[in-house]
């Protein structure tokens, strides 16, 4: 069973519960069979032991020393911190349907799917945001921080292709941590009307410091509009301004500081998964 270890990809510590029963058996009968071939050997089968004993011991020190700590604290502060945004479920992105309770939208991003995902070449968010209306995205994997330009992510074995993270980017904003929510950043330099297009169609607060016109009506300061997805015409009432349009009724933003640790990590290790 331990050999499983070299070539299986999902190997993350859960998967050493299913691990460790068939490994212990088989560990136990080879135990067995060599105390009986070196019964007369004693000094072989203690230097066999020893040999066996000195990296058990130090991988079980380094994984006392880097296992001092909650090492799931950053996920459930996360998943208290999406229950307070949205007290109600809605659909969101991520790597692996971390808020059990809610429904996940597009793909498992495991390091297969994703793989056989970037083989194909075809970019698949778009249609997934059209089709599934998430109303937030959980960056708790590397591929889907999208506050980062896509050449920092390219090493990442979960990286998305180039056209997905960049309409991922367009599309939504950074709300706590390392959860977004739909939205639009808008940089308006004069009164003239520009178009901007939305992904999911709802109810936006307008984040601005003036009053704007959306779709030819007068929208005040944190005043909140029903929009649907598809093309609309904004223009600015105190030019220039920064319009920020984010998804929801204005939406809570949890006091608590985020911790600023890995999600996912090995077992034993501080490396990020």
């Amino acid at each position: 069973p331990l050999t499983t270890l070299t070539f299986y990809r999902n190997s993350f510590p859960y998967y050493y519960v299913c691990l460790i029963p068939a490994s212990a058996i088989a560990i136990g009968y080879l135990g067995s069979e060599l105390r009986s071939a070196l019964s007369t050997r004693p000094l072989a089968a203690a230097a066999i032991l020893l040999c066996v004993l000195v990296p058990t011991l130090t991988t079980t020190y380094k994984f006392l020393r880097d296992n001092q700590e909650d090492s799931i604290r950053p996920q459930k502060q996360l998943v208290e911190a999406m229950h307070e945004i949205f007290p109600e479920p809605v659909r969101y992105i991520d790597r692996c349907s971390m808020i059990i309770s809610y429904p996940k939208a597009g793909l498992f991003m495991s390091t297969l799917l994703i793989e056989n995902y970037r083989n194909r070449g075809k970019p698949i968010m778009e249609d997934i945001i059209a089709n599934e209306q998430p109303a937030a995205l959980i960056a708790n994997i590397p591929a889907l921080k999208i506050g980062h330009n896509w050449e920092h992510l390219v090493d990442s074995p979960y990286r998305l292709l180039r056209e997905d993270h960049d309409y991922l980017r367009d599309n939504f904003l950074p709300h706590w941590g390392e959860i977004w929510v739909v939205g639009k950043r808008l940089e308006l330099l004069d009164p003239s009307e520009q178009q901007f297009h939305l992904a999911v169609s709802g109810i936006y607060t307008v984040e601005s410091s003036g009053a704007v016109r959306i779709d030819g009506s007068t929208i005040a300061p944190d005043e909140i509009i029903y929009l649907h997805r598809g093309r609309h015409d904004i223009g600015s009432l105190a030019s220039p301004d920064t319009v920020l349009i984010r998804y929801g009724d204005h939406l809570p933003v949890p006091t608590q500081a985020p911790l600023k640790r890995y999600f996912f990590r090995g077992l034993g290790t501080w490396r990020g998964l």
